[in-house]
């Protein structure tokens, strides 16, 4: 997901002690990803997790549910941020989650369905949630949740005959509006709307059935139009598209079924996509949750016990190789309930628990400027100082004196080129 940064004044609300024994964790045990921070949240429910730059969001769904915000500086540890305040009338708050900058949106499935949107204010208190219209009851609506630049997507497995997926737009005057019901093409898809993301005008919506399923790509017109534009179906894979990841021209979807495994499509240069590559896996519940970003992919496998999240990362020749398992948290249990990546970093949620992971290195004191750790200061570094312009808690924050400004625009303008 982009940074997006929208600033309003809003009531604070108060932090919450629900959310228990957190610890910050010295370098894990793999060269590729360090374990930076590691929350126990008690209980045996998945956690929902999605993390981007300087913010991450965290939900477990237990009782009616909880969600919260977790926050580092540029330079300092991650910590307790805030308790987003649960709606009334929702249940299994925090089932779903999903942040982009300064924004985030959490699902509660439960009775009906509801989805709330939270935004912070540049004071830094985050407002209370704004509830997107539930088009009607017994939808599951809130089940799946993603939001990029003022586009939020809610996946409604349940709703009409075989699910849906709900776009909503942010208006000039600050109100979330309903602008589309997406829907499963040829009256072939179930449970459409179990898995949602969204990357660049483009969204990504799984409908996993007991035999197989798919995974359905729309993209936005030049009226604001979203259309079909591709279905990812792989044989012999049931429940494909349990979990759905996009990023630009590279989606992922998971199969948990049976052995689970995860499949891997890519656009070619004429426009067409491949047929689609499956991912090095097979163990339990592999493909349960999926992530992709920054040329590499987490697939979350939380097999019954300790369970794992897997790395993996593009090769020179754009295969995809095998690069880590993510270290333990040391509690809860069946880790890669759910996976989020942004960047250098990684965030991985367990039954009662999650963790934040940072690339090994990454950005290195040799190269500082790399902010999107791909080993090379370039536009793309360019573009993240330049959105987090003015900002104090910052990556791009690269002097470390006060707010992303023309001294870190020139530090990074001196490192330009490959890193060493």
């Amino acid at each position: 997901m982009t940074r997006l940064k929208i600033f309003r004044t809003f009531l604070p609300i108060a932090a919450s002690s629900a959310f228990i024994a957190s610890v910050s964790v010295a370098a894990g045990d793999t060269e590729e990803w360090k374990l930076e921070f590691a929350k126990s949240l008690g209980g045996a429910v998945p956690t929902a997790v999605d993390i981007c730059g300087l913010n991450a969001v965290v939900g477990n769904s237990s009782s009616l549910g909880a969600a919260m915000i977790v926050q580092r500086s540029a330079s300092g540890p991650w910590m307790d941020g805030v308790s987003l305040q649960r709606p009334s009338n929702v249940s299994l708050f925090g089932f779903s989650v999903a942040i982009d900058g300064d924004v985030a949106i959490v699902g509660g499935p439960g009775s009906g369905g509801r989805a709330a949107i939270y935004e912070r204010a540049a004071t830094g208190e985050w407002s209370e949630g704004l509830v997107l219209a539930n088009p009607g009851g017994g939808s599951q609506f809130g089940y799946a949740v993603d939001i990029e630049e003022g586009i939020a997507l809610v996946g409604a497995p349940q709703g009409g005959a075989a699910g849906r997926a709900h776009v909503f737009e942010q208006a000039p005057n600050g109100e979330w509006l309903p602008v589309q019901v997406l829907a499963g093409s040829g009256g072939q898809a179930v449970n459409f709307g179990s898995s949602v993301a969204i990357s660049a005008g483009l969204a990504l919506v799984g409908a996993p059935s007991g035999t197989s399923g798919r995974a359905e790509l729309f993209r936005r017109d030049s009226s604001g139009i979203w259309n079909t534009e591709q279905i990812f179906t792989y044989p012999g894979l049931p429940q494909l598209g349990t979990a759905v990841g996009i990023d630009a021209d590279t989606v992922v979807v998971g199969a948990p079924a049976a052995a689970g495994r995860a499949v891997v499509w890519e656009r070619l240069k004429g426009g067409d996509w491949d047929a689609g590559t499956l991912l090095p896996g097979g163990s339990n519940l592999f493909g349960t949750a999926v992530a992709i970003g920054n040329d590499r992919i987490l697939i979350g496998a939380p097999s019954p016990g300790a369970g794992g999240a897997v790395g993996f990362k593009r090769a020179g020749d754009g295969s995809w190789i095998l690069e880590a398992n993510l270290p333990a948290l040391g509690f809860g249990s069946q880790l890669g309930q759910s996976v989020a990546i942004d960047g250098d970093q990684a965030m991985v949620g367990a039954n009662g628990a999650f963790g934040i992971y940072r690339q090994a290195g990454c950005p290195g004191e040799d190269c500082i400027a790399d902010l999107n750790c791909d080993g090379i200061v370039d536009g793309g570094d360019l573009s993240i100082l330049l959105g987090d312009w003015g900002l104090t808690d910052s990556p791009a924050n690269i002097s470390d004196k006060g707010p992303v400004n023309g001294a870190d625009l020139a530090l990074l303008l001196s490192d330009w080129g490959l890193c060493p």
